[in-house]
């Protein structure tokens, strides 16, 4: 089995956001990976593939509320959280 580990950091802005974030990764080995954004009860809301370190999301259609935000990319993985205002 894999283990996956933190490997630096996920910067989400602005943060609260109403139409979209800009999602950051700050690791200079980064090239790709898989985004996925959950609700606080665990639920997959959106996921997609990145190919860049710098990424601008679309959140218009969330409901309002804190979501956690992970990037997997090559047995490491990168989390962070923000807030969807109205």
């Amino acid at each position: 089995m894999l283990s996956m580990k933190l490997a630096g950091k996920l910067c989400i802005s602005p943060n609260p956001a109403q139409h979209s974030v800009q999602i950051e990764i700050d690791n200079p080995d980064f090239k790709e990976g898989r985004m996925s954004i959950y609700d606080l009860s665990g639920r997959l809301i959106l996921s997609k593939n990145i190919f860049n370190k710098e990424e601008m999301v679309n959140i218009a259609h969330l409901k309002s509320g804190e979501y956690i935000c992970t990037v997997k990319s090559d047995n490491k993985v990168f989390v962070s959280k923000f807030v969807k205002a109205q």
